[in-house]
């Protein structure tokens, strides 16, 4: 989520002092997003797997205390930043729209990287980027690549939550936030196109219904991670495509 938060906070403080309109902010907020992972792209071509995931973290964490101290005069720190314009002057609904065009614009470019060349390179490297190396790929490239990409459409859709809320705070950075995200992509499945979709629906319905639980709500998560990661490792697209016969 830092990534992301970089990039919602360069978007609204741009729209903030400079008048910026929302819908140029949120291509803004992108490239910002893209810009601050490049220290992350370093990091890809000296760690592996898990420490990746550690170090992506620990970055994360970084990003949100330069916001919250350092950059306060910009960022107006804890107290948060306020008087964001709205994309839509009149009504909210539209939102709702946009979304729906900037969901489906990401899992149709999902869909298209997967089913190219270049999606059967990541999936070689994602198995196993020894031998992906031994026959030729470059695998730091593809996922300093992808890396990049990923982080762009992460600061686009941040930036849409800014112009829809009209505030930040540093705690939308939160590692929390992060672990959130990872368990939705988990349970819907990681390497499905509609998978991450799949888990938020899932999990955002799962949320609602069980909030008179209270803390006792987040128990029932866990093991519902658990119980994916052990036995459906692919998550609830993969089942759902073993049951139906159809390609998620």
């Amino acid at each position: 989520m830092g990534v992301a938060g970089f990039g919602a906070y360069t978007a609204a403080i741009i729209s903030i002092k400079y008048g910026v309109s929302p819908w140029v902010g949120l291509l803004i907020g992108g490239i910002a997003g893209l810009l601050v992972s490049l220290p992350m792209a370093v990091l890809c071509l000296k760690v592996k797997s898990h420490y990746l995931a550690i170090a992506s973290l620990a970055y994360g964490q970084v990003l949100m205390l330069l916001i919250a101290r350092p950059l306060s005069p910009i960022t107006n720190g804890p107290n948060g930043l306020w008087g964001i314009p709205s994309l839509f002057a009149v009504e909210r609904f539209p939102y709702f729209y946009a979304v729906l065009a900037l969901a489906l614009g990401a899992i149709y470019l999902k869909y298209k990287i997967i089913n190219s060349r270049y999606g059967l390179y990541l999936r070689a490297i994602g198995q196993n980027p020894e031998a992906a190396q031994a026959l030729g790929l470059h695998v730091n490239k593809y996922r300093t690549l992808i890396l990049m990409l990923s982080s762009m459409l992460s600061g686009i859709f941040a930036s849409y939550y800014a112009y829809y809320v009209l505030l930040l705070a540093p705690e939308f950075l939160d590692v929390g936030n992060t672990f959130q995200i990872l368990v939705y992509t988990l349970i819907g499945g990681a390497s499905t196109i509609s998978g991450p979709l799949i888990g938020s629906i899932l999990m955002v319905a799962l949320s609602e219904g069980l909030r008179f639980l209270g803390l006792l709500r987040y128990l029932i998560y866990g093991l519902l991670v658990v119980v994916i990661i052990t036995f459906w490792r692919g998550g609830i697209a993969s089942i759902i495509q073993r049951l139906l016969k159809v390609r998620l």
